[in-house]
């Protein structure tokens, strides 16, 4: 009698190999996505840094130009010889450093906004007019003319320099708008990376149950047919050979 064998050792390693790849291929597609979203984040993150930097240094100096011009007229500050720098100069300096660094940065992020453009360019502005009526200032601090000097301070140099500062501040605030952005869209690229691997390990339990099914079925089907040739051979028998119960 030729009895069925159960030849499943090949479908098993099949299928579990199957699976093994099936996750491997999730946990690579989640690393790569993870990896994505970190280094995207913290591009991001930097660039966003280094510009509110930069136009905080910028503001701070402006502050820093906005007391010197005070002193000028109360106590005549500065009057500086030829050859030195005066705090001014000084000051001015590290404002136009910061300026060309926030430049370069909006340069290579390639993706600044038009706020920023004309928050930068108004500051750059309003520098030029502080500029050119400090010098006014100097001029008249140094010909004797105090009360003119002061006059001008309080009614056209002090007001520009307000309007610079307040320049700079929404420059500031842009980039700390952007940073919350930044996180907004960070929350939503980890839902969608979230609801993404929910989807994928629902997949793959469909899949490890398709499986299931494959391989009970492989067991159940040669055991089915063995069953049935045992009982169709016990029918077959003589009746002399099977057992009498009285």
């Amino acid at each position: 009698m030729k009895i069925p064998t159960l030849k499943i050792g090949r479908r098993l390693l099949l299928a579990f190999g199957i699976q093994i790849l099936f996750l491997a291929a999730i946990a690579g597609y989640a690393l790569n996505r993870m990896q994505v979203l970190e280094h995207h984040v913290t591009e991001i993150a930097a660039v966003n840094q280094r510009e509110f930097a930069s136009a905080s240094e910028m503001r701070n100096e402006v502050s820093e130009r906005f007391l010197l011009v005070e002193q000028m007229a109360t106590q005549r500050l500065p009057l500086h010889e030829q050859d030195q720098p005066s705090a001014l100069d000084v000051a001015d300096q590290r404002y136009l450093n910061s300026e060309a660094a926030l430049r370069d940065s909006f340069s290579q992020s390639g993706s600044t906004s038009p706020e920023e453009l004309l928050a930068l360019n108004q500051a750059a502005q309003l520098h030029d007019d502080v500029s050119r009526m400090t010098a006014v200032l100097l001029q008249q601090l140094r010909g004797g003319d105090v009360a003119s000097a002061r006059t001008l301070q309080q009614e056209q140099l002090f007001p520009l320099l307000r309007r610079w500062r307040d320049v700079l501040l929404r420059l500031e605030r842009i980039q700390l708008d952007q940073n919350t952005e930044v996180v907004d869209h960070t929350s939503r690229l980890v839902a969608q990376a979230h609801w993404t691997m929910l989807v994928v390990a629902a997949f793959a339990l469909l899949v490890s149950a398709s499986l299931a099914w494959s391989i009970t079925s492989s067991i159940t089907r040669p055991l089915n047919h063995l069953l049935k040739s045992i009982a169709g051979q016990a029918s077959e028998m003589p009746a002399a050979v099977q057992p009498q119960f009285d």
